[in-house]
């Protein structure tokens, strides 16, 4: 059991990933209890790595994700390793839907070769390259639809990656189609208003005279039996 923990440490120092795990098997197979918590820990570690490993060299992307899930069920994952598990599950996502549905293929591996350029699955098509192509294909498909301008964006980010004479003469087309849609109408003549004889409303005049105000008699008041009028 000594023997085979050595072991186990100059594989991990070694970064002989598969090679560790494979040793620490062959420890629990003869002994499950020597030592536990540190082969527990080494175990951790080999997953951990090898999942990586699996993800980013290897284009083993499935493998990579089971190799995390086992390490997960020893200890959380760290910040690093959760990181490329979401870019594996988004690259075979996306993948699932090739020669499907273009504009969702385009629009998720353009999140994810920017980041992880030369990832890939077991086809071996880097996340560059299914950016490229699906590019194409969808601007293929955008071209029949007759959305030239559209098209001609498509065509133009995979002419980015990598140059192309014939996709390059399919750009220019594309060009000059959207170009003739956007192109501005010559002005047209306003017509102008033509005056109307519009007849003029009467207006309403008050001919009646205002009464005619008349003052109100001031009533006489008796002083002392004389007669006195206040005007």
């Amino acid at each position: 059991e000594e023997e085979l923990f050595e072991q186990i440490k100059t594989h991990l120092r070694e970064r002989a990933w598969s090679e560790a795990i494979t040793t620490i098997h062959t420890l629990r197979d003869r002994n499950l209890e020597y030592r536990a918590v540190d082969t527990d820990g080494f175990y951790y570690l080999a997953l951990r790595f090898l999942a990586i490993d699996n993800i980013l060299n290897q284009g083993q992307l499935e493998t990579g994700l089971y190799n995390l899930a086992l390490a997960e069920q020893i200890g959380p994952l760290d910040a690093d390793a959760l990181s490329y598990r979401i870019w594996a599950r988004q690259y075979l996502s996306a993948a699932s839907f090739w020669g499907i549905d273009w504009a969702f293929v385009v629009n998720a591996f353009s999140q994810i070769y920017p980041y992880l350029p030369n990832l890939r699955d077991a086809s071996g098509m880097t996340a560059t390259e299914r950016f490229r192509i699906a590019s194409i294909k969808y601007g293929d498909q955008l071209m029949l639809e007759e959305k030239y301008c559209e098209a001609m964006e498509q065509y133009l980010n995979a002419l980015e990656i990598s140059s192309d004479s014939l996709l390059q003469a399919t750009a220019d087309a594309a060009f000059k189609e959207c170009e003739d849609l956007t192109r501005t109408p010559p002005p047209t003549a306003t017509p102008t208003p033509t005056e109307t004889n519009i007849a003029p409303q009467p207006t309403t005049v008050n001919t009646e005279e205002p009464p005619t105000q008349t003052e109100t008699p001031v009533p006489t008041e008796d002083m002392g039996g004389g007669s006195n009028t206040i005007p």
